[in-house]
């Protein structure tokens, strides 16, 4: 029987919230604010260390073994084994120092040689090695406070928790550019905020660049959390308002893997409570619908916000939200659709034209644009030539990902079984910038931007094929424990796993925590 303890529960939402805050700021190159950050959260986990040391004992290691445990731990230490001995480790120090986080730890210890050289190679260099450790260590734990804190509220907690900031950033974003903008606070305020909304509207966190599938993460697994506790309580309408809520939030960032992470979600929740969902589902689309046309039009048409009036010298152009919505949502059909309601908009034109000599002649002004954009016979010949490539690249990722795909799939081929070792490989890209060509493409390393096709580039069939073992194991052990949240969050990793490169994010790591704590604790009962 589960019986929640208050202080646990408000120990481990702590915990949560503060890993998310000291990354931002570790990222943004804060460390004045990270490091006290830092100290409160490894006090925390401290305390329940010694509250997890206090109250066990051999018996409690020794009912945690089992015939499938024994199978999911020997499949998770193969890839461990994979992960940390088939690497080279010159190749991924010179990658990792110039990762964004990982740069500023170097810049940070300076001074310190032998400091700096241990933490970078536990936090960079080797860091999937410390996360497979770390999430191993975390599931034993978890199996003794499994059943006395409340997982499901506090994500659902955490969840609406950075809605609330994204939507609190979001106007204070908008507000501070409309007051403050060119002063020296407008400036300050940008060093650690990359968002531009009037070119490509997001609702996240902490807009921090190249940064956005942390952000979400948090809101994705809030949704998780008040979907399931929606079916399991439908009597209690607040999940399905915060449902409803945190869904809208998870449609505003425009991630378009949020937006299949959550309906894979749907339908896999609805061969569980079909009334419920549908009826859930009903309100969501309509809350959609409402929210983006008496979005658009304030965004867009009046002068609630901003000066609508182009002539005047304080009008800020910004994108077409219906428009650049409509856009987002045809990109995952079709590239020639997206692109021609990016012909429409017309006034996000301003942030995306460019000549072919980029340099010298820059961005046409919004007035000179206005009239090209007026003349029928004009804008088009305009934005074939000036915009579509440019716009597309920015705002339009499904190119560069199949692009990336193909060539991991060609890269599978030619070392099928073992692969190149962890992260020691690279593309040549063509899509992905304006000025790509063929005899110089743009290249990227150590990156496949997928889950499943990094492990299969990385270690071959062998490690791939572990992974899906290891997957299989897990939702086989879930699905006979009637485990519906367990699966949720599988569903979520999975979908996830299957667009972002997610093992380099210590979240993966701690929702497989999550999931192997479960199953652990369900046969120790």
């Amino acid at each position: 029987m589960r019986t929640f303890n208050k202080t646990y529960n408000s120990i481990f939402f702590s915990i949560f919230i503060l890993f998310f805050f000291s990354l931002y700021f570790l990222r943004v190159n804060l460390f004045s604010y990270a490091i006290p950050l830092l100290i409160v959260k490894v006090i925390l986990i401290f305390y329940i260390f010694y509250e997890f040391s206090k109250n066990i004992n051999f018996f409690y290691f020794k009912n945690l073994v089992s015939k499938k445990i024994i199978i999911i731990l020997s499949l998770y230490i193969l890839l461990f084994f994979l992960e940390t001995f088939h690497f080279d480790y010159q190749f991924n120090y010179n990658l990792f120092a110039n990762k964004q986080t990982c740069k500023n730890i170097l810049l940070f210890l300076n001074e310190n040689e032998n400091l700096k050289f241990a933490i970078f190679n536990l936090v960079c260099v080797y860091s999937k090695s410390v996360y497979y450790i770390i999430a191993i260590i975390l599931s034993i734990i978890l199996v003794y406070f499994i059943d006395k804190i409340n997982l499901e509220k506090i994500f659902l907690n955490v969840g609406i928790l950075f809605c609330i900031i994204s939507i609190v950033h979001f106007i204070a974003d908008v507000y501070l550019r409309i007051l403050h903008h060119p002063d020296i606070f407008w400036e300050t305020f940008k060093k650690y905020n990359s968002s531009n909304n009037y070119a490509y509207f997001q609702l996240l966190p902490f807009y921090s660049a190249g940064y956005r599938n942390v952000e979400i993460f948090p809101i994705i697994l809030g949704f998780v959390s008040s979907i399931y506790l929606m079916i399991r309580e439908p009597k209690k309408r607040k999940y399905l308002f915060t449902t409803c809520f945190i869904g809208l939030c998870l449609f505003l960032t425009f991630s378009r893997v949020a937006w299949i992470i959550s309906f894979i979600l749907i339908i896999y929740f609805f061969t569980i409570q079909k009334k419920i969902i549908m009826k859930y589902f009903f309100y969501q689309v309509l809350i959609f619908l409402v929210f983006t046309l008496i979005f658009t039009y304030i965004w867009n048409y009046s002068d609630l916000i901003f000066i609508n009036d182009k002539s005047d010298p304080n009008h800020i152009q910004r994108t077409n939200f219906f428009l650049y919505t409509m856009m987002k949502i045809t990109s995952l059909i079709n590239t020639d659709l997206s692109n021609y309601f990016n012909y429409l908009n017309k006034d996000a034109w301003y942030y995306y034209n460019i000549s072919n000599d980029v340099f010298s002649n820059g961005y046409i002004d919004k007035n000179s644009l206005e009239k090209i954009a007026e003349n029928s016979s004009d804008n088009y010949v305009f934005y074939k030539e000036y915009v579509e490539t440019y716009m597309q690249q920015h705002l339009n990722s499904v190119p560069s990902r199949l692009e990336i795909y193909s060539n991991a799939i060609g890269l599978i081929k030619e070392k099928f079984i073992f692969g190149y070792s962890a992260n020691k490989f690279s593309f040549g890209l063509l899509n992905s910038d304006i000025n790509a060509t063929i005899n110089n493409p743009v290249f990227t390393s150590g990156n496949a931007e997928s889950n499943f096709l990094q492990m299969f580039v990385e270690h071959g069939f062998v490690g791939f094929s572990t992974k899906l073992l290891l997957f299989y194991f897990l939702i086989k052990c879930s699905y006979e424990n009637e485990d519906t949240f367990n699966i949720g969050i599988l569903v979520m990793l999975i979908v996830f796993s299957l667009f972002v490169t997610l093992s380099f994010y210590f979240f993966y790591w701690i929702s497989l925590s999550i999931v192997f704590s479960r199953i652990i604790s369900f046969k120790n009962k």
